[in-house]
């Protein structure tokens, strides 16, 4: 596990949606091993011509105007210089990084014709303070502060990606010491809370994610009954959707808990809009 390889990033971007662009982007390599050792993280950034105007209220959030990147390396310039640290990565890391800054890399990657990052572990610093905590809220500033390691921030403020990516590297160190490998490894796991509270709030947690799911598999469905004429179109381990006589029902069949775990667990399987199984959450 020490050799694992991380590349922790962090962008800052011309707007909101993955068609934004990008005008920051910082970047750390390290090994498992050198991040636990306790030594400095080596943030390397730099400013990125977007090519596209930065919305106001994106350069409102981190400061970053076009005039400030008027004269700055194109993104595809500057991925000639980070590509191998990226590919050669076994995880890419980051706050938010599965939901918002892997995407909106590579869809900036693919716009120019150039091979995004596919098939690493996303180590998604969020995702993993949401499930060990059951808190669906939680700013990096206020991550940072809960592990101890706002001073990440004494240089280079929040939404400067230098700051963030630091900051995250250190909350990630401090989740190995606090939470251990095989949790933080396994981002999908969440430890119970004791109090009522927190308890509420997981179970809140989980009710909206079967509501996301809900909806997910609606569209599936409705998908489905436009493209099929009474035939089976999916049938896997995990998931069984057929049409029959133009009715749609979908089946989930039962996970069971393999050997070697200590006591049963309860999985509750995700599904991206393509059918594709994209997460387990196991509740232990």
């Amino acid at each position: 596990m020490l050799d694992t390889r991380i590349c922790l990033f962090d962008l800052e971007t011309t707007g909101f949606g993955f068609e934004a662009g990008i005008v920051q982007f910082a970047h750390a390599s390290f090994t498992l091993g050198e991040l636990m050792n306790g030594g400095d993280v080596n943030v390397i950034a730099t400013l990125v011509n977007p090519e596209c105007p930065i919305d106001p209220a994106a350069s409102k959030i981190h400061g970053i105007y076009e005039g400030d990147v008027m004269f700055s390396p194109v993104i595809a310039k500057v991925w000639q210089g980070v590509a191998d640290r990226f590919h050669g990565a076994d995880m890419l890391a980051g706050f938010n990084s599965a939901k918002f800054d892997i995407p909106l890399l590579n869809a900036n990657l693919k716009r120019r014709d150039i091979a995004p990052v596919e098939g690493k572990v996303d180590l998604d610093v969020m995702a993993i303070y949401r499930r060990v905590t059951g808190n669906r809220k939680g700013k990096l500033v206020e991550v940072a502060e809960m592990y101890g390691v706002s001073h990440a921030f004494d240089v280079y403020g929040p939404h400067d990606a230098r700051g963030d990516v630091l900051a995250t590297a250190l909350i990630l160190r401090e989740m190995f010491k606090k939470h251990g490998e095989d949790v933080v490894f396994n981002t999908n796991t969440i430890e119970l809370p004791e109090d009522v509270v927190g308890l509420s709030s997981l179970y809140r947690d989980i009710k909206l994610q079967i509501e996301d799911l809900e909806k997910e598999l609606n569209e599936i469905k409705k998908a489905l009954l436009e493209k099929t004429d009474g035939q089976d179109l999916v049938e896997t381990p995990y998931l069984s959707i057929k049409t029959q006589a133009g009715r749609n029902t979908i089946d989930f069949k039962a996970i069971v808990a393999e050997k070697g775990l200590d006591k049963d667990l309860e999985l509750l399987k995700r599904f991206t809009k393509t059918s594709k199984p994209s997460r387990v959450i196991r509740l232990v």
